[in-house]
C-alpha cells in the first residue's frame, strides 16, 4: 500500500520525477532543446497520478491511468507546438509511472523467497499497471490530431 503524500512531499516527488525524466531523456540522446519539455511531461504524469492517489490509496490503477492520459496528451500537444515526434516526450515521460518496483518485488518473491502467492499478487498488480499505461497511451494517441493542434482552431 502506498502512503498518501503531503503537499510538500508531492511537490518534492514531482521535482524528482522531472529530474529523473530529464536525465533519462538525455541518456537516450533527446535533443537538448527538448529535455526540459520531456521533464515537464514526466513530472505532469507523476503529479496527476499521485494527486489521484491522494484521494484514496486503493486508486493506484486509476491514478496511473489518469497520469498516463495527462502525460500522453501533453506529449501530443508538445509535439505539435515543438514540431517533434510524440515519442520524444512520451518515452521519457512514461518512466516515472513504469512499475519497476512491482517487477522487482514479483521476481524477488518468486525466485528468492519462493513465496508464489505473494509473487502472484505483486505480478497481477504490476500487470494491471502496465496494462492501464498501454490503454491510456492508446486512448490519447487514437484521438484525431486536430484536438491537439491549437493552430488549426485559431486559423478557422
Amino acid at each position: 500500500m502506498i502512503a498518501q503524500p503531503t503537499m510538500p512531499e508531492l511537490i518534492f516527488q514531482t521535482i524528482a520525477a522531472f529530474i529523473a525524466t530529464t536525465t533519462f531523456s538525455a541518456l537516450f540522446n533527446v535533443p537538448k532543446r527538448e529535455l526540459v519539455f520531456c521533464g515537464i511531461t514526466g513530472a505532469l504524469g507523476w503529479f496527476v497520478s499521485r494527486l489521484v492517489l491522494s484521494f484514496d490509496q486503493n486508486w493506484l490503477i486509476f491514478g496511473t491511468f489518469a497520469g498516463t492520459l495527462a502525460l500522453t496528451a501533453m506529449s501530443r500537444i508538445l509535439s505539435y507546438l515543438r514540431k517533434t515526434p510524440v515519442l520524444v516526450y512520451l518515452i521519457g515521460g512514461i518512466l516515472p509511472l513504469v512499475p519497476g518496483a512491482g517487477i522487482y518485488r514479483t521476481m524477488y518473491e518468486l525466485f528468492i523467497v519462493r513465496e508464489n502467492s505473494r509473487a502472484g499478487e505483486f505480478g497481477l498488480e504490476t500487470a494491471l499497471i502496465v496494462g492501464v499505461i498501454a490503454i491510456g497511451i492508446i486512448c490519447i494517441l487514437s484521438l484525431p490530431g486536430v484536438l491537439f493542434d491549437y493552430r488549426l482552431k485559431k486559423n478557422k
